[in-house]
């Protein structure tokens, strides 16, 4: 595929009301006991919402029932590492074999943000904006300041799921949506922690195939929803 849904999951949901936002602590984030994240730089002005792929998206994107988290169990997490975040104070599980990597993305005179995202095993991909339309399967989690981009429940171009998933301690809408020939599918949802907004994608990507396999999907729709539901803070 050309393009990719990823590429549209925070873009055209900017309400960005034009005043500097101080967000050095984004900025400070990173992989704990890792070096710093890299940056990526957005043009000044620019009224995309962060995203973990800058690629943009011009087609229709459509409901995927087929491919409903709702009937997925979660998977056990015996064995899981721990991805801490010491300066947001967070932590998600990572399955195993998963390799986490972050980067921030930087607008001049405007909102950042940082990323992490979870790479399967096998899967040389650096992190960055770009890494989603090289990874055929990605897990990721994006910090963003609050109250100046809108709630996925504001966007029409999601679809709801129909039960409510675990994230943390909480119950939240999980969304979704699919590219009409079977070849992409992105779930996301979000929760607001320690004055930033955390958004938690999954993104499945056929790459060398006509469309996704089901077996692949839902074997990662049950790590997605272990990851969410084992999020929190830091344990003392």
């Amino acid at each position: 595929m050309g393009h990719t849904l990823l590429g549209q999951t925070l873009l055209g949901r900017l309400s960005f009301l034009g005043g500097v936002l101080s967000v050095g602590a984004l900025l400070a984030l990173g992989l704990a006991g890792c070096g710093s994240a890299p940056q990526v730089s957005v043009a000044a002005g620019s009224t995309a919402r962060p995203s973990p792929t800058a690629t943009p998206v011009g087609d229709t994107w459509t409901c995927a029932p087929a491919a409903s988290a709702a009937a997925v169990s979660v998977a056990p997490r015996a064995g899981w590492a721990w991805y801490r975040d010491p300066h947001l104070g967070f932590q998600v599980p990572s399955p195993p074999g998963w390799r986490p990597g972050t980067y921030t993305n930087a607008t001049p005179g405007g909102p950042s943000s940082f990323t992490v995202q979870f790479f399967p095993p096998q899967t040389p991909v650096a992190p960055g904006p770009g890494a989603s339309a090289k990874a055929p399967r990605l897990l990721a989690i994006t910090v963003m300041p609050t109250g100046i981009y809108p709630m996925l429940s504001q966007d029409s171009a999601w679809c709801t799921e129909p039960s409510p998933v675990a994230l943390g301690s909480s119950q939240v809408t999980l969304y979704d949506r699919g590219a009409p020939d079977a070849g992409e599918l992105l779930r996301e949802a979000e929760i607001g922690f320690q004055g930033q907004t955390l958004l938690f994608e999954m993104k499945e990507l056929a790459i060398g195939q006509p469309r996704l396999d089901p077996a692949t999907v839902r074997n990662d729709t049950a790590l997605y929803l272990a990851l969410l539901q084992g999020f929190g803070p830091i344990a003392g």
